[in-house]
């Protein structure tokens, strides 16, 4: 279960949307840094041995979907957190 998240209505469809290749064009402070955390929490979660990416143009910015990740995500699947680079291990293999 993933930690004090309670999804807005467009956030729990693009949760539950399968489609291959999703969007979210939303203004600014609408919830779309902790949506993504949560895909990127889920997927490396779901499937073990996996490498998940953080991505963002500059590396503030992906320091703060790397905060937000760290934020929801329940730290009894942490292995290790690593703050250069930023990198959190999970139990399963995967990693953030």
């Amino acid at each position: 279960m993933i930690n004090k998240y309670k999804a807005l209505k467009w956030q729990d469809e693009f949760h539950r949307s399968k489609a291959r290749y999703r969007i979210l064009a939303c203004g600014r402070r609408s919830g779309k840094t902790e949506a993504s955390a949560i895909e990127i929490i889920r997927h490396a979660a779901k499937n073990n041995n996996w490498i998940c990416w953080w991505v963002g143009p500059i590396s503030d910015q992906s320091k703060i979907g790397f905060r937000k990740v760290i934020k929801y995500i329940p730290p009894e699947w942490i292995k290790q957190i690593t703050h250069v680079p930023l990198v959190i291990y999970l139990i399963n293999g995967s990693y953030i």
